[in-house]
């Protein structure tokens, strides 16, 4: 009995192995046929495919292993020095699935940069999202968007960041006429625009509606509203503080330090003076203009304490005690009308009389456009083939129109003349002066004479300068009228001569 059941089952093994050999295998417990393009169909509700577990301690080396080198055999890598997961040998090495063609949490090693990338190979767009909320995309133009979705620049920050555009020559040329700047760039936050342009002429930062209102040349001179800054630092309009308080006034309590040890040019205040005045205390201003150079000690300096309405001066001469010397007390002191004059370093101030000084000045113009004709009776002597002229001789003095005013000299003052005459000949009559004369009479007594030799005998047109400076020290105290005149001659012809007086000055100076 027991060895006809031994043979059953032997038979039933070579017929269950053939069948094996001849067709695909199903392993589940329903007994359901496995699928005709499947060599092996394992279906299971509950159970898994368990692969086997080996220990890869090197990834090109696996007879060590499993003993086998045929390609597409797949193992399960316990070994966590050279990762754990699937792997499939290639017929050289273990390939762990997905390796080089996913991005992982940790990090991805062996990369080439020149096929190696993350994005997209067809025409969309990227977005990256934290919070499941989109924060960047990088359209498929290129522009690259934070906080908006439709970037109009290389670089976009949108939302309540602002936005943030760089634009190349050529779109700046498309806004802007004649393209003149390399770059133009605009930070903007809410609705208040910043233009940032540079070009060939400087730095430009422009406001929300397109106006230039800070340029900086490629000199370096910075201008606040314009664009053609003259100076290092050049304000078109408008005010500017610094200081305490905004006010333009800085302390410095040393008057004589010098510009090494810190010293500036400006506006000062103290309430502890070193170097001001004898008795300097308490709170005193200081206006100080220095030397260029901060190595010496040069400065034209005025202070005055802020209780009382004295003014001192100072040239430091290089020393931080060079004595003060006092300028002028408006009251207090003299007499009704006078004024605390200094007498220099060391002498007392004497009260005088602003009066007394006795300085001014009278001016007059001459009327404009104004033809004067000669009679060719005005002659001149020259010193051998009019090579040089040695004065006039006899002949008609015309008085300049608008050239004569009357003025009142002090005692004791002297007078400084000034004269000029923008003079051009012309040719009504043919001919232009050869020589034009002017002169300066005091109450009808000259005083003082200029002339000019044109070297134009004929009809040529030209024009010229005269100018007369003269110290009248004879002028006495009174009444006195100072008259310009003019002369001309022709000795090359009979025909008469005529220029133009195109305008002039006659000013008066009263000196003490």
């Amino acid at each position: 009995m027991k060895k006809a059941t031994i043979i059953a089952a032997i038979i039933s093994l070579q017929i269950t192995a053939y069948n094996l050999l001849a067709q695909n295998i199903g392993i589940n417990a329903t007994g359901i046929a496995p699928d005709a393009g499947a060599m092996l169909d394992i279906s299971s509700t509950n159970k898994g495919l368990l692969i086997p577990r080996v220990n890869i301690t090197n990834l090109a080396a696996i007879a060590p292993i499993v003993g086998s080198t045929t390609t597409s055999m797949l193992v399960y890598n316990t070994n966590a020095t050279t990762g754990q997961g699937y792997y499939y040998w290639n017929g050289a090495t273990w390939v762990r699935f997905f390796t080089g063609d996913a991005w992982e949490l940790t990090g991805n090693a062996g990369t080439n940069v020149a096929t190696n990338f993350l994005g997209t190979t067809d025409n969309n767009s990227l977005a990256f999202r934290t919070n499941n909320t989109e924060r960047m995309r990088i359209l498929n133009t290129g522009n690259v968007g934070i906080g908006t979705t439709t970037p109009g620049f290389q670089l976009t920050l949108g939302g309540s960041g602002g936005v943030f555009g760089v634009e190349n020559t050529a779109t700046f040329s498309a806004k802007n006429a004649g393209g003149a700047y390399e770059n133009y760039l605009w930070p903007r936050w809410s609705d208040n625009i910043m233009y940032l342009n540079y070009g060939s002429s400087g730095f430009n930062i422009r406001n929300n509606s397109s106006v230039s209102t800070m340029f900086m040349t490629n000199a370096g001179n910075v201008g606040i509203a314009t664009t053609t800054p003259g100076y290092r630092l050049d304000l078109n309009t408008g005010t500017f503080a610094f200081g305490n308080g905004n006010v333009r006034t800085e302390t410095r309590n040393n008057a004589g330090l010098q510009g090494n040890a810190g010293a500036q040019s400006g506006f000062f205040e103290t309430v502890s003076p070193t170097n001001y005045p004898t008795g300097a205390s308490s709170w005193w201003h200081l206006i100080d203009v220095r030397h260029s150079n901060n190595t010496n000690n040069y400065a034209l300096q005025l202070s005055g304490s802020f209780f009382d309405q004295f003014l001192y001066y100072r040239k430091t001469n290089g020393s931080p005690t060079t004595p003060w010397n006092i300028v002028a007390a408006t009251s207090g002191f003299g007499t009704s009308g006078q004024s605390l004059v200094s007498q220099g370093p060391g002498v007392a101030p004497i009260w005088a009389s602003s009066t007394s000084l006795g300085q001014g000045f009278s001016q007059t113009a001459a009327t404009a456009c104004t033809r004067y004709v000669g009679d060719n009776t005005s002659t001149y002597l020259n010193g051998g083939s009019g090579a040089c002229n040695s004065g006039y001789t006899s002949g008609t003095w015309f008085n300049v129109a608008g050239l004569s005013t009357t003025r009142t000299i002090a005692s004791g003052n002297f007078v400084s003349i000034n004269v000029h005459i923008r003079w051009k000949t012309d040719n009504f009559s043919y001919f232009a002066p050869e020589t034009i004369w002017f002169r300066v009479l005091r109450d009808g007594v000259e005083i003082a004479r200029s002339s000019m030799f044109t070297q134009d005998p004929d009809w040529f047109i030209l024009e010229g300068d005269g100018n007369i400076f003269y110290y009248d020290s004879g002028a006495t105290a009174g009444s006195h009228t100072y008259t310009v005149q003019t002369a001309m001659s022709n000795d090359y012809s009979s025909g008469t001569e005529s220029y133009w007086i195109q305008d002039g000055y006659l000013t008066i100076i009263e000196i003490h």
